[in-house]
C-alpha cells in the first residue's frame, strides 16, 4: 500500500462518507487495503425508487455555503440527485452523520473545525468600539502607541465614526469614514480615510455571533493588537456597573526637562461607587479621573490618571487609554471575576 498519510486518510473519509450519506457507487470501487476496513460496521444502502426520489435515500450536501454542490460517486451514472442542506436535517442521512461523527473528527479534523467556524456577514452591523495598542515606526524608530474609537457598520460595505491616538506622548484625533468587507468564514477587512486624507488598513476575524472582532492594521510598521466589541446605539450611567476588574498597561514618555520615561503594568478592582468622576456621555464614551495606588513591583507610587474610554457588551466592559501628555497607556475593565487578557 503506497501513498502519504494525509492522502490515506482522505480516501478513507471519503469512503466512509460514502457509506453513511447513502453514496454507495453502482459498483464497487478497487480494493485499496485498508479501504477494506471501512466495510464495519455494516451499513444497509437505501436506493433511491425513482429519480430525483428517495425513500430513506438522500444525498447530503455537506458545504450550505455552495448551494447544490455534493460529494462525487464514481459512477457517473448515478441517479442520486443533490438537494439543499437544509431538506437533510432530521433525515436519516443527517441522523448517521451525527450517529458516526467520532470517526469523522478523527479522520477529517481540519474540515470538520472549519465548516464549524461559519459566520454570517450580515451580522456585522451597528456600532462598535475599538482599542488597539503595539508598536510603530512610522516617524521614525518603532515607539509605542494606542488608539481608541468608535464606528458603525452600516450593513452596506460602509462605516463612520472617530479614532483617537495617543503617540508620542500626544492626543490626536478625527473622524473617520470607509469600507468593510465581512466574508462567511469570519474574516473582515476595512480601510479608514480620516479626514486630513489619509488611509488606513485593517484586518480581523469576528465571532459567530458578529459581537467582537480581533483585529490588527495591516499598513506596514502598523500595530498588531486589536479588540473590537459591539456597544450600544445610546449609553447613560445607568448602563455602569457597580465594579470592574481591569488590566493597565503602557509607558510614559517625558514631556517636560526633568522627567523620566517610565512603563506601567497593573491589575485590580474598581469601585465605580468609590470614583465619583465617571461621566457617561450618549455615545456610549465615559471619562473618568483615576488614582492607581502603589502596588509592589507594578506601580512604584500612586499615580493620577485622565482616561478615556467605551462602554462595550452592553456595560460589561470598557476599552479605554489614557489622555494625560506623555502616556501611552492602555486599559481594560471587565465586570467578569477574572482579569482580561
Amino acid at each position: 500500500m503506497t501513498g502519504s498519510p494525509s492522502g490515506l486518510r482522505a480516501s478513507l473519509t471519503f469512503r466512509y462518507l460514502q457509506r453513511i450519506l447513502y453514496l454507495e457507487p453502482s459498483r464497487p470501487l478497487p480494493d485499496r487495503g485498508l479501504s477494506a476496513a471501512m466495510s464495519w460496521p455494516p451499513l444497509p444502502i437505501n436506493r433511491p425508487q425513482a429519480k430525483g426520489h428517495a425513500e430513506n435515500g438522500y444525498m447530503c450536501d455537506l458545504s450550505a455555503s455552495r448551494g447544490t454542490e455534493h460529494l462525487a460517486t464514481a459512477d457517473s451514472s448515478s441517479d442520486l440527485q443533490p438537494v439543499q442542506f437544509g431538506r437533510v436535517i432530521g433525515s436519516p442521512c443527517a441522523r448517521r452523520v451525527i450517529m458516526h461523527w467520532p470517526l469523522l473528527l478523527f479522520l477529517f479534523p481540519s474540515s470538520l473545525a472549519h465548516a464549524a467556524d461559519m459566520c454570517n456577514p450580515a451580522d456585522l452591523v451597528g456600532p462598535y468600539a475599538f482599542q488597539l495598542t503595539g508598536l510603530t515606526d512610522i516617524a521614525g524608530p518603532p515607539r509605542p502607541t494606542v488608539s481608541l474609537g468608535r464606528v458603525v457598520f452600516d450593513g452596506q460595505g460602509g462605516l463612520s465614526g472617530t479614532a483617537s491616538a495617543m503617540f508620542r506622548g500626544l492626543l490626536l484625533g478625527n473622524l473617520v469614514t470607509g469600507s468593510y468587507e465581512a466574508r462567511s468564514d469570519c474574516s473582515v477587512i476595512w480601510r479608514l480615510q480620516d479626514d486630513s486624507g489619509g488611509f488606513q488598513n485593517f484586518s480581523g476575524t469576528f465571532s459567530v455571533d458578529g459581537a467582537a472582532i480581533r483585529f490588527k492594521q495591516t499598513d506596514p510598521a502598523g500595530a498588531q493588537h486589536g479588540i473590537m466589541k459591539r456597544t450600544s446605539d445610546a449609553c447613560s450611567a445607568a448602563d455602569l456597573l457597580s465594579e470592574y476588574t481591569y488590566t493597565v498597561s503602557g509607558s510614559t514618555t517625558p514631556m517636560q526637562p526633568g522627567e523620566v520615561p517610565h512603563t506601567l503594568s497593573a491589575k485590580g478592582t474598581l469601585g465605580i461607587a468609590e470614583n465619583g468622576s465617571f461621566q457617561v456621555d450618549r455615545d456610549c464614551s465615559v471619562r473618568f479621573g483615576w488614582t492607581l495606588r502603589a502596588q509592589d513591583g507594578e506601580v512604584a507610587a500612586p499615580s493620577t490618571m485622565s482616561m478615556r474610554g467605551f462602554l462595550v457588551d452592553g456595560g460589561k466592559e470598557i476599552l479605554a487609554f489614557q489622555t494625560d501628555p506623555g502616556a501611552t497607556v492602555a486599559a481594560r475593565f471587565n465586570s467578569e471575576k477574572e482579569t482580561p487578557q
